[in-house]
């Protein structure tokens, strides 16, 4: 199943048109969880009074069920259809809300499925900024990240770069198992050799993303996603 396929139905986006087309073969039971279900969704959305923009833009980190991988970012209409109908959990608040005529309704940042599924693995495309982002701008080697003072001076983004771990001197190539964030001063002191040559360590093994738009997105999101890029690192 492509990733757009098992996502839309996981959602449920369309689950009036699967309810006419199976009505035949559903169980009165499931059938009327399956209408109720529309009603809730069709009452809420009805009531909310809320800045289109909270709706359009608003966007919700999807967590696979158990061990909370990143799996996508979704809109907050479609992470509010998945907590309705009990697929999901919200994990994180993000401190917004929706205001219908007779309550408050919490948008979160970041939910969970309440099972786990199995989504293949998709080919990320390698680049600087997805590996920078990837590690969160922290150093393989010493672990400093933007904020850090180092020899006197207090870091931030610039001051740190794509390392290859095997040296592209020595046929080291881009690929996300071969390269991690690493400040200045650790890239300069490794230099063309291997980090076991000269006694230094790894702090994590670099491994590919989910994907690289994902990377992207979540570095660039609430600094709570970032913790999810973490979980996944190590």
């Amino acid at each position: 199943m492509q990733s757009g396929c098992w996502l839309g139905f996981l959602i449920g986006m369309d689950i009036k048109t699967q309810v006419a087309s199976d009505k035949p073969h559903l169980t009165k039971l499931r059938y009327t969880i399956c209408v109720k279900i529309r009603a809730m969704r069709a009452e809420f959305f009805e009531g909310v009074i809320v800045s289109t923009a909270v709706l359009s833009k608003g966007r919700v980190l999807l967590l696979n069920g158990s061990n909370w991988e990143p799996l996508a970012v979704i809109s907050v209409p479609r992470a509010i259809n998945l907590i309705l109908s009990e697929k999901a959990v919200v994990i994180e608040q993000s401190g917004h809300f929706l205001q219908t005529i007779r309550d408050k309704f919490p948008v979160p940042s970041v939910i969970a499925l309440r099972t786990f599924i199995n989504v293949p693995r998709r080919q990320a495309h390698w680049s600087r900024k997805g590996v920078l982002v990837r590690d969160n701008y922290t150093c393989i080697y010493c672990g400093v990240q933007p904020g850090s003072m180092l020899k006197g001076k207090l870091l931030n983004k610039h001051d740190f770069t794509v390392d290859h771990i095997l040296p592209k001197s020595r046929n080291g190539k881009d690929t996300w198992s071969n390269t991690a964030c690493a400040c200045y001063t650790c890239n300069h002191k490794k230099g063309d050799k291997l980090p076991n040559e000269i006694g230094m360590k790894l702090r994590w093994e670099p491994k590919m993303p989910r994907t690289s738009y994902l990377v992207i997105a979540i570095g660039t999101g609430p600094d709570a996603w970032k913790r999810y890029i973490e979980i996944h690192r190590d």
